[in-house]
């Protein structure tokens, strides 16, 4: 009976402790910039992305994996609509999210909106998300970002989760920089705050290559501590190869680490395909 009672603990720790704060690491992942200077013709858009993770959580060890699927329609080369369809997978204990989105242009950047619901009922993704992005020029080529988030949780224990995030960018080609800055308000406990800085590179028409970094407080939020006691890093590099004009592969790897006794190693690979 005390081995039932501890597992049963273990899958509600499980459920609600690892990922409130996802939203921080997918933001400063973020891998689909805003071209410029391309002209494209409508288009359909699909891609689909798998990461596969080495998981270390304090003595246990185990594998993460998300699964992601998005069909888009593209007009003046930006998603005018896209649903994307997720699968999550944490130690066996799955999570399936829904989102619905869109990019309008603006006379100099563009306007990106997004929501989403999960379809099952574990709650460590989140159950609702608002998101709203607004990306401006202010100057040459240099652009101010900022992305707003709100999760919505059904536990009283995660509570909701706002993240806040502006950066400013400097594109050149079809290449840029960026360095940002975020904070999140986390319902019932304290704020976090993370810096990013990314550089997506055009190497030639073929090859494309991103690299960057995440460091701050609370990017995953494993063990619902304090955020001082939560600080973490992300590296990350990949690499977009064009196969064909409207086939391209991409495959890229990062490494997290998150105190007190948190780090995942991951690699994931996909296609983005346009017809």
């Amino acid at each position: 009976m005390k081995r039932v009672i501890v597992f049963i603990l273990l899958v509600f720790i499980c459920n609600r402790a690892y990922a409130e704060q996802l939203e921080v690491s997918k933001l400063a992942e973020k891998k689909e910039p805003v071209q410029y200077n391309e002209e494209a013709a409508d288009k359909v858009y699909a891609h689909s992305l798998y990461e596969y993770s080495w998981v270390k959580q304090g003595s246990r060890k185990g594998n993460w994996r998300i699964f992601s699927n998005r069909l888009a329609y593209l007009k003046d080369n930006l998603q005018a609509v896209y649903l994307d369809s997720t699968s999550y997978g944490r130690f066996g204990v799955n999570d399936y999210t829904l989102e619905l989105g869109s990019y309008q242009k603006l006379q100099n950047g563009y306007i990106h909106e997004e929501i989403g619901v999960a379809t099952s009922h574990v709650d460590y993704i989140y159950k609702a998300k608002g998101l709203l992005e607004i990306e401006q020029k202010i100057a040459d080529n240099w652009f101010i970002n900022l992305d707003t988030r709100y999760l919505h949780h059904t536990s009283h224990d995660s509570g909701d989760v706002r993240i806040v995030s502006p950066s400013l960018i400097h594109y050149f080609g079809n290449s840029y920089i960026s360095v940002g800055y975020g904070i999140s308000f986390t319902q019932h406990r304290d704020s976090a705050q993370f810096g990013v800085v990314k550089g997506n590179f055009a190497i030639n028409d073929r090859v494309n290559l991103w690299l960057g970094t995440a460091l701050g407080e609370r990017l995953f939020d494993i063990d619902l501590l304090k955020a001082s006691k939560q600080y973490g890093s992300i590296f990350f590099c990949g690499l977009d190869i064009v196969i064909t004009k409207n086939i391209t592969f991409r495959i890229d790897g990062s490494y997290s680490k998150e105190r007190p006794s948190f780090i995942k190693r991951s690699i994931d690979f996909g296609t983005k395909i346009k017809f």
